[in-house]
């Protein structure tokens, strides 16, 4: 049988911000960040369970969350600024 793909759930990095709040995403479900901004952005989640690495501007990285929890995320440049977020898996 054939299963059809997760839409796709798209942050965006601009300006030190993630253009999302707080996100809750079902198990399974792949979020995708891209950097729209002029700066060097990391997705680091403070328990070390994901890490983009450095994403520079135009570039994308996407993430599946296969696990249920709370998953408190960074940029690891621009966290002093506030540029962390959560995500709640169930």
């Amino acid at each position: 049988m054939h299963q059809r793909p997760t839409p796709l759930l798209l942050v965006t990095l601009h300006d030190n911000r993630f253009s999302l709040g707080a996100l809750t995403v079902a198990v399974g479900k792949i979020v995708t960040w891209a950097n729209d901004g002029p700066n060097l952005h990391t997705i680091s989640a403070l328990d070390g369970t994901f890490d983009s690495g450095a994403l520079r501007p135009g570039e994308r990285w996407a993430h599946s969350f296969n696990n249920a929890g709370e998953f408190r995320y960074i940029c690891s440049q621009h966290a002093l600024s506030g540029m962390s977020e959560t995500i709640s898996v169930r």
